[in-house]
């Protein structure tokens, strides 16, 4: 370390020629690790030695000097010098000569070669600062891999973990575990390590620095909030060093599978000052919350990139599953409780068969991938097969394997038309009771098979009418004479025009034509009864598709009607005017088209839509009725502008 010189026992000389001296006014926590190229930012004060009124820099915390280690961008003195500090300390730095501004000062009012002074406080240097420029949890790398794979703050991860105090009660390393399965997502860890956690990728190992209030988890977070009505949160970054419940943490001890020996306020006695922490990841399990609440959680076991395990389970799939179930105790599967033995059961997406917390997880598995789902007891409950029924008042994880999945299109029609119709049903009784939005969650969940079905129905009628169809002997003996005739006849009128090849080759044309012709049979009985068949096939395939086109127009004038109830008049509109070009002869969808048209502005043209109705009996008296109130409407708009018009003219 420089010596001491000897004016000032706290100034130390950083050049064999005294040329750059520091003096600390507060200490730091964490020395940098710098290359060039890393950015450092600073909040400094310079002015001319003992000179104080010659400032001629002035960077504050909320426009702080950022400049490049090693690329020259600042006088070589203070780089020099801030090369030494640690994060958050302050130093006043004495620069002389060459190592300021030399014979080019950039201010008239400097002398060449002048000695500056530089009040320093390193903010950040070369690693992110994850907490918006406050300092609170700074992340940098100390070993990438070559990864794309990134966990989230709910995921579980398998970790490396060394962490320790800088200074402080009670400094030193409190944690060095490895191979440990954290979940980030229970609010036990500090809010600093779960946002850092997200930065590392799979094989990487980084290191965090956290202060203030990033050093409690949100559970501590809540805690003391609520012992000291906090309202902000950001209170606590003024204030770190806060008094905290210790008779609660005291209790949680006891618990230290939790914690895992992370430090809690009843251990450190709420004065922890800057916490480090050095993390290897291994691998992590994707956890998805499927409500706001966290009530109902996805693990997936064997997660990778997510672009190639998206979902393939929709709405009325059937699906074969391994599934096995136990009791949550304390935040921890109890594998003496099991509820469900591990067996192999068969369940339909979305019959609402099963309890709440399973119907809303089905929907995001996938075919042979493993998964764990958790439900609160409140999501637990509401199963209608009783071997699928967990008790009341507890917490499940059901551990799941996809074996199969036969998907709603692959089912026979009239599979798919009974589970459309039970959505549809399901849907009016919501729409009765008001409850639109649930309504029309199901109609549009009904209205999606109605669409598929309505594909297949359409591809089959297709491929059935572009068959090959037989023809008599004598229309094949009467199509031969013709075909005979006109070769005959080309061949007299271009005889003498055509060379040998030429007129081979027309020959040769006309004998595999001869050829075609001959390949086709006489019809048989057993033929003419196929074609019958295929013909009724064909026939009631046109009924079905008449009676899904017929529920499809039923639903879109259900949503629409829904969406105008909730207010959202745009996407009503949208829904409308895609389904009366649809079905143009719908009247009971032009209707809800006009009115989606009035409430959207388009004053005339639901006029022009509502016209078309007053003629027809079922639709007469409304659509008069609308009639007259849009012409009103028009009337007054149109006495407003005029009105408006007088008064500018006037």
């Amino acid at each position: 370390f420089p010596e001491v010189c000897s004016e000032d026992e706290r100034t130390v000389s950083l050049t064999e020629d005294s040329g750059v001296q520091k003096q600390i006014l507060e200490p730091g926590w964490l020395s940098p690790e710098l290359s060039v190229g890393d950015e450092m930012s600073l909040v400094v004060v310079g002015r001319v030695y003992q000179q104080p009124d010659k400032c001629f820099l002035n960077r504050t915390v909320n426009d702080p000097l950022v400049f490049r280690y090693g690329k020259r961008e600042i006088v070589r003195g203070l780089e020099i010098g801030v090369s030494t500090m640690k994060q958050g300390e302050r130093a006043n730095f004495i620069v002389k000569g060459a190592y300021g501004y030399g014979a080019n000062p950039p201010w008239d009012g400097m002398k060449p070669f002048a000695t500056l002074e530089f009040d320093v406080t390193l903010l950040s240097w070369g690693k992110r600062d994850l907490t918006e420029g406050r300092g609170g949890v700074m992340f940098s790398e100390t070993d990438r891999a070559m990864s794309w794979q990134f966990p989230e703050p709910l995921d579980d991860v398998l970790v490396d973990v060394k962490g320790w105090r800088t200074h402080g009660e009670g400094s030193g390393v409190f944690v060095d575990k490895e191979q440990v399965w954290l979940s980030l997502g229970s609010g036990l860890f500090p809010r600093g390590f779960v946002r850092a956690m997200k930065e590392l990728s799979v094989g990487s190992t980084g290191r965090v620095a956290v202060t203030g209030s990033w050093i409690f988890s949100d559970r501590q977070m809540i805690t003391a909030a609520e012992e000291f009505l906090l309202e902000d949160e950001n209170v606590l970054d003024e204030s770190p060093f806060f008094k905290p419940n210790v008779t609660y943490w005291a209790e949680m001890r006891s618990e230290n599978r939790h914690l895992l020996g992370f430090p809690d306020l009843a251990d450190i006695g709420g004065k922890c000052g800057t916490v480090v922490y050095e993390v290897k990841l291994h691998n992590f399990h994707r956890v998805v919350h499927c409500v706001p609440d966290g009530g109902v959680q996805v693990k997936f076991l064997d997660y990778g990139i997510e672009d190639d395990y998206r979902s393939d389970v929709e709405d009325g799939d059937l699906l074969s599953v391994d599934m096995q179930a136990w009791i949550v105790k304390d935040g921890f599967r109890d594998w003496d409780e099991e509820i469900i033995p591990k067996r192999n059961e068969t369940m339909t997406v979305g019959e609402e068969e099963l309890c709440r917390g399973l119907e809303m997880a089905l929907p995001r598995l996938s075919k042979a991938r493993k998964f764990h789902i958790r439900m609160e007891p409140m999501y637990s409950t509401g199963a209608k097969r009783s071997e699928l029924a967990f008790p009341h008042h507890v917490s499940v994880e059901v551990a799941i394997n996809v074996t199969r999945v036969q998907h709603v299109h692959e089912l026979p029609l009239d599979e798919i038309w009974k589970r459309a119709m039970s959505r549809k049903e399901k849907g009016n009784a919501l729409q009765t009771n008001k409850s639109y939005s649930d309504a029309i969650s199901y109609y549009e969940r009904s209205l999606k098979m109605v669409e598929r079905a309505e594909r297949r129905l359409k591809d089959s009628i297709r491929r059935k009418s572009n068959k090959t169809f037989t023809i008599t002997a004598e229309e094949k003996h009467r199509a031969r004479s013709e075909l005979q005739e006109a070769c005959k006849a080309l061949h007299d009128m271009m005889g003498d025009r055509l060379s040998s090849s030429e007129r081979k080759r027309a020959e040769e044309l006309s004998s595999l034509m001869q050829m075609d012709l001959n390949v086709s049979q006489p019809v048989t009985d057993g033929e003419e009864e196929e074609q019958q068949q295929q013909e009724e096939e064909e026939t009631e395939e046109t009924k079905l598709l008449s009676s899904f086109l017929s529920l499809r127009s039923k639903l879109n004038s259900n949503l629409i009607l829904c969406q105008i109830r909730l207010g959202r008049y745009s996407t009503a509109h949208r829904i409308s005017s895609r389904a009366v070009c649809q079905d143009p002869e719908d009247k009971k969808l032009l209707y809800r088209h006009a009115q989606a048209l009035a409430h959207t502005g388009q004053t005339e043209d639901a006029i022009r839509s509502f016209q078309q109705l007053e003629n027809l009996p079922e639709f007469s008296a409304a659509a008069k009725e609308e009639i007259r109130r849009l012409k009103v409407k028009l009337a007054k708009a149109d006495r407003q502008d005029r009105g408006v018009y007088r008064r500018m003219l006037s």
